[in-house]
């Protein structure tokens, strides 16, 4: 039976891409992390590791060669698709250089900007889509939850490079909090500025899972941070990557309102993350206990670090960032 996920994210798409799509091996259509369409290039899917190349009737190469190629026509009625056929709608995603289709799925574009007197404004002539899939993987955030929330509740800082299922755990790790799996119930908000991290939250049967999670969907996240704590009262935040400087004031906010914060950020090292002023800045906050470096795309969710972050905090951005940080080492059980 092929993965659930990867069939809704193959569904948002025009019907002569679906065919092909669709008849991918089982354990490939589970592993897929990327669909990846280009006007005159060929069809292929990531996992991550490699590009899998398809023909008309899904079966997968290894070179391009034997590849179904995409025409100009299927990438524009692929994006029509995944914007249900209404593109002003995702006027402001398109500005960001993605859109967010139905549970979750977002799907990055290239094509040719369009400016305003005010910026960016849209991107037409559409040439290639990204498809990023997805998924919830359940007990995915456990290793997580024992290194850094056993006790009590803790902010933390995700690391890794784009792959490497920084927003996966984010997901679990709402459910592993929120539903009463560890004996217990924090109130939590996420903040899902993208529509990527509400897919866990979805009512089934007219339960919500996350029963102490609220949701405050398509807010910029220093807004939403900042009426998270004046309005809901909760103990955690949680949200896609910060990068604003209106998101690390919104950190600071909560840090001196004495709310946690989970949040991710994009880098490959701890020591990439470190000299980076804004990282500094973030860890210096006082609303992250741990920052949690993860291995990379090449085994998503997979945790590679746990350091806790020092009393002191970061003292400075200049010379190695290393030295700058105060972080007492713990390695990810196991590995």
């Amino acid at each position: 039976m092929q993965d659930q996920n990867y069939l809704k994210a193959v569904s948002g798409l025009c019907p002569s891409l679906r065919e092909p799509l669709a008849a991918v091996p089982d354990l490939l259509a589970q592993s897929a992390q990327e669909i990846r369409l280009g006007a005159g290039k060929p069809l292929y899917l990531h996992d991550g590791r490699r590009p899998f190349f398809l023909d008309r009737r899904g079966g997968c190469h290894d070179s391009p060669r034997e590849a179904r190629i995409v025409t100009r026509e299927e990438v524009m009625e692929s994006f029509r698709s995944l914007c249900q056929y209404s593109v002003h709608t995702h006027l402001d995603e398109m500005q960001n250089g993605y859109i967010t289709t139905q549970g979750g799925h977002r799907a990055g574009i290239a094509g040719t900007a369009v400016y305003q007197q005010s910026g960016l404004f849209t991107v037409r002539d559409i040439s290639a889509i990204c498809l990023r899939i997805a998924r919830m993987i359940p007990g995915s955030a456990e290793e997580l939850v024992q290194q850094c929330c056993r006790d009590r509740v803790s902010g933390i800082l995700l690391a890794g490079e784009p792959g490497s299922g920084k927003t996966t755990l984010l997901r679990d790790l709402i459910l592993q909090l929120c539903s009463g799996r560890e004996g217990r119930f924090v109130k939590a908000v996420a903040v899902d500025e993208k529509n990527e991290i509400s897919s866990c939250l979805e009512v089934n049967g007219g339960r919500s899972r996350a029963v102490t999670c609220e949701l405050l969907c398509g807010y910029q996240k220093a807004q939403g941070m900042i009426t998270a704590i004046r309005n809901l009262s909760p103990q955690l935040v949680l949200c896609d990557e910060i990068s604003a400087e209106s998101d690390l004031a919104a950190v600071k906010s909560c840090a001196d309102s004495g709310v946690k914060i989970c949040s991710t950020i994009h880098a490959a090292s701890v020591q990439e993350v470190l000299r980076r002023p804004k990282a500094a800045a973030l860890l210096q906050s006082g609303a992250f206990d741990y920052l949690v470096l993860l291995q990379g795309s090449h085994a998503p969710c997979q945790i590679a670090q746990v350091r806790r972050v020092g009393v002191n905090h970061a003292e400075g951005c200049g010379g190695d960032a290393a030295d700058s940080v105060r972080l007492g080492r713990r390695t990810a059980k196991g590995r």
